[in-house]
């Protein structure tokens, strides 16, 4: 058996600290660790934490582009679901690598609007779209936020920001 092997069998026991593991698999690109990951995101059961450990993992991973597809789209189900909050915060924070896929930029947008949505998960959402501001689509929905109340003078300051680096 080896490193990886050991490691998600611990984590399937219950025996050991769930997060830790995530922490020790985080850089791995191994398949079994990338549906591990993606199993664990998607399980509403599995304690909040753990998804959160993954979710923190994702904008730092060099997974390829498939499974990048998959990684976004699994986060962009936590950000759809009524889910808990905190795990919804980082899902929007995550989703600044995963900007590029179908819907997401429309996803973060509607968060961004939705004022009876936790502030820090709208937050999480202005600012994965203001990390991605020198793609047009992103400037563009910048300035479409920019009547927000609360939110649209971060997106104004990014505008601003960008249109002096320019």
């Amino acid at each position: 058996m080896d490193g990886i092997e050991t490691a998600l069998v611990a984590f399937d026991s219950g025996e050991t600290d769930k997060s830790s593991v995530v922490e020790l698999l985080a850089d791995s690109l191994d398949e079994r660790v990338v549906a591990r990951f993606l199993k664990a995101l998607l399980d509403k059961t599995e304690v909040d934490l753990v998804r959160i450990e993954v979710l923190k993992s994702l904008p730092f991973r060099k997974d390829s582009p498939t499974n990048r597809v998959r990684f976004g789209e699994a986060t962009m189900q936590i950000l759809q679901g009524n889910e808990d909050e905190l795990v919804r915060q980082y899902a929007a924070k995550s989703m600044r690598c995963f900007f590029a896929c179908d819907g997401a930029l429309e996803l973060l947008e509607r968060i961004v609007r939705n004022e009876s949505d936790d502030i820090d998960v709208r937050h999480n959402a202005l600012s994965a779209i203001e990390a991605n501001a020198s793609s047009p689509n992103c400037r563009e929905a910048l300035a479409r936020l920019l009547q927000i109340p609360v939110l649209g003078k971060s997106a104004e300051r990014t505008l601003q920001r960008i249109s002096q680096t320019s």
